[in-house]
């Protein structure tokens, strides 16, 4: 079981969390101001990127085609990576977080739906979208809908999305945000909930003791908002249609785990800095590789699971001939190629 202090860490702590909250609301501030330089959008999409992500960036980027509007937030990114970006990468905009760290998910997920109230989606710097008629679905919005998904969470009773390809109604999240005095971000129930959340949430059959994902006691980012647009009627719209996964035919695969590729002591950890490594070793941008190198080791994809048989048994050998695949990209479906 998953619970807030093991998602957040040392964060959970209140005199911490305080002093946080201050260093992240002055980055955000700096950053929102970007946006009144943005060109006019259409249906964009948002990246957010970390310090480490740029060879994973690149990969994803191959597969969003050249008409999707794409905007690139890079959160924490050191100022070799930011250059780096804007000279590789071709996108409508790069909006600059630029901070030591960074910021939480939720927190930058906040700063869009301030900053950008028209409908817009995100898509994961780990995710790849094989289909390109997955875009132009997913971009069809109507009123009744809260937002668009292409993946799902394990779910209590209710159909939860998972955060990697998502495409929002942006006013009926800002109504609820309003609403509810709520945000993106992770908080369960000792977090102090106002009464009128809890009472709006009851009506749903979610409580203290049974949260949106069963394996979770808390609420995940973005979840908390989803639940109360459940909660007012308001649904999450998936497309069924599209295969999943590191299978044949898949529409889209999402990684995960890739965040810290130092960092492996699970198994779904393990698997993403296997292939945050991989992808690194088949990059061919010498300089990037090399800096990658000196700041998270020289590690080599084929040691990360040196002395954890059984979890590379778990992983599949389906896994790492689809990563083999994607990396290398061949055979269909990687031989598509977007921007």
């Amino acid at each position: 079981m998953i619970t807030i202090t093991k998602k957040l860490g040392y964060l959970y702590s209140k005199p911490n969390q305080l002093v946080q909250a201050y260093r992240d609301n002055r980055q955000i501030k700096q950053a929102s101001k970007q946006f009144v330089d943005l060109p006019e959008l259409h249906n964009p999409f948002f990246m957010i990127g970390v310090t480490g992500a740029l060879h994973i960036m690149e990969l994803s980027l191959r597969y969003v085609p050249t008409n999707v509007e794409l905007v690139l937030v890079l959160n924490g990114m050191e100022k070799w990576e930011q250059e780096w970006a804007k000279q590789h990468f071709t996108t409508k905009a790069v909006i600059i977080i630029d901070s030591n760290q960074a910021l939480a998910h939720g927190k930058v997920l906040d700063m869009l739906f301030d900053c950008y109230s028209k409908p817009f989606g995100i898509l994961d710097y780990d995710c790849f979208v094989f289909n390109p008629t997955c875009f132009t679905k997913i971009q069809s919005i109507s009123s009744p809908f809260l937002l668009n998904a292409l993946f799902e969470s394990k779910k209590l009773n209710l159909r939860i999305p998972q955060t990697y390809f998502l495409f929002f109604n942006s006013p009926i999240i800002n109504l609820l945000k309003s609403k509810y005095h709520i945000n993106s971000q992770i908080i369960d129930f000792q977090s102090k909930l106002s009464s009128k959340v809890v009472h709006q949430l009851a009506k749903i059959g979610i409580d203290k003791d049974h949260y949106p994902e069963p394996h979770k006691t808390y609420f995940d980012v973005l979840r908390l908002l989803i639940c109360m647009g459940y909660s007012e009627g308001f649904v999450c719209n998936f497309l069924d249609e599209f295969p999943t996964g590191p299978i044949p035919d898949s529409a889209a695969f999402h990684v995960g785990g890739v965040a810290n590729p130092r960092y492996f002591e699970s198994w779904y950890s393990m698997r993403g800095t296997y292939f945050w490594r991989r992808a690194l070793e088949e990059n061919e941008h010498q300089e990037l590789k090399r800096n990658y190198q000196e700041k998270f080791g020289f590690k080599k994809a084929d040691e990360v699971y040196e002395n954890s048989p059984d979890w590379k048994e778990k992983t599949g050998q389906q896994f790492f001939d689809f990563i083999e695949s994607l990396v290398l990209q061949k055979s269909p479906p990687f031989n598509y190629s977007g921007r």
